[in-house]
């Protein structure tokens, strides 16, 4: 008989695919690794920005990072909700390097959990919205943020997003 074709958008069907597409990941081999995180307010774009650079899309609505299922909350435990993950090997001048970008929620509720995983990383990418002027005006408290709970010397990168806007204040 036929196998009836699966309505919801998370059948195992499709999470066995999900699966077999991370641990083909895990087993590529590398040169070097680098763990960047994604910081900002709510809202900022931080999400789209992550998909734009390791899966090469660019959604036009999306949900917050905070309530939607992340692949790795799917897999275990382990990660709380409001963070995300995603891993991009890059080529250059013949070494392979691995890197594992963290999306965190801006969410209040949630900058305890996120403080943890700013120990360790070798980047930190602060995003604000250029349609918000609040967002830019707390680029001060997120570079506290790094500087009290990141190690010593991160580099960083402060990303102005959504300048294509027409209802851009913040110039």
């Amino acid at each position: 008989p036929k196998t009836p074709k699966p309505q919801n958008p998370k059948t195992p069907v499709q999470w066995n695919t999900n699966r077999l597409n991370l641990m083909e990941k895990a087993r590529t081999k590398y040169d070097h690794q680098m763990k960047l995180i994604i910081i900002g307010e709510s809202s900022v774009g931080k999400t789209c920005i992550l998909l734009r650079f390791a899966d090469d899309q660019f959604p036009t609505n999306h949900i917050p990072t905070i309530g939607k299922p992340s692949l790795l909350s799917q897999i275990s435990n382990l990660f709380p909700s409001g963070i995300d993950y995603r891993t991009k090997f890059i080529n250059v001048d013949g070494s392979t390097a691995k890197i594992q970008v963290w999306d965190t929620a801006g969410q209040e509720r949630f900058r305890n959990v996120t403080q943890t995983f700013y120990k360790g990383s070798h980047g930190i990418i602060l995003v604000y919205d250029c349609t918000n002027e609040e967002s830019f005006k707390n680029v001060a408290y997120w570079m506290t943020q790094i500087d009290t709970h990141a190690t010593k010397g991160v580099s960083k990168m402060l990303i102005a997003n959504k300048c294509d806007m027409d209802t851009r204040v913040v110039t």
